[in-house]
């Protein structure tokens, strides 16, 4: 399950997070009911693992967001 989260964080940090689950979780949702998660925590993990993704570089959308945006707090600490 480490594994497939490491995934699920590299592939959110580089493509959309909505994209990514489309993408992947078809691929990985036979192995987790085999492994006998229970797929509505297996959901809730995968959504936030994602949403991390998103936010850690190398791509980082989020933070791109938040630097274009010209009152943010944090747009002076982020250099994009």
């Amino acid at each position: 399950m480490i594994m497939i989260c490491l995934v699920y964080e590299l592939g959110g940090s580089f493509i959309d997070d909505l994209a990514f689950m489309i993408l992947a979780t078809p691929i990985f949702y036979p192995a987790v009911l085999k492994l006998g998660f229970n797929p509505l925590w297996f959901g809730i993990l995968i959504g936030v693992v994602v949403m991390i993704g998103v936010v850690i570089p190398p791509v980082a959308v989020c933070v791109f967001v938040v630097r274009t945006s010209p009152r943010s707090l944090w747009a002076g600490y982020i250099r994009a």
